[in-house]
């Protein structure tokens, strides 16, 4: 008897226990998800002014150099490229030519931002890709997409 109502207390402790631990590790996946797409998305922004620029002054020095110090200081590669897809700069080994990044591409020519949708869980891994367009309301500039780590 004593160890059937162990039994019953003890399943009903896992499942006080896994009743709060599921919603918690949900949130904070959720949680990880929003900072991440928030901070790239102030970079992209940050490069998406930097081409808006270059493209009304025709100089793209400035971006070239951001971009590839933004690489070096933190591992993630970037394409920036003009209004017909011709990249501009490319860092960290991305390519504008790559299936992937083209659609990114063509995706933010269009004004389409592309950010990703599936929850960080612990155990991601790998890389998520973001876009955005360069230029201000409908007039696009450029694209700007970046490649970031999610392994950290």
């Amino acid at each position: 008897m004593r160890t059937r109502v162990q039994t019953v207390l003890l399943l009903f402790g896992v499942l006080a226990v896994a009743a709060f631990a599921v919603p918690l590790l949900l949130f904070t996946a959720s949680d990880r998800t929003q900072q991440l797409v928030l901070a790239r998305s102030s970079d992209l922004d940050r490069f998406a002014s930097l081409m808006d620029r270059a493209a009304g002054n025709g100089d793209t020095s400035a971006i070239a150099a951001e971009a590839r110090r933004y690489t070096q200081l933190y591992g993630e590669p970037l394409v920036v490229t003009d209004t017909r897809g011709h990249p501009v700069v490319q860092t960290g080994g991305m390519r504008a030519a790559d299936p992937s990044v083209a659609r990114l591409i063509d995706a933010a020519l269009r004004n389409q931002s592309a950010h990703p949708r599936a929850a960080l869980r612990p155990w991601s891994r790998g890389h998520r890709m973001f876009a955005t367009p360069a230029g201000t309301g409908t007039q696009v500039s450029g694209a700007v997409v970046l490649r970031a780590d999610v392994d950290t």
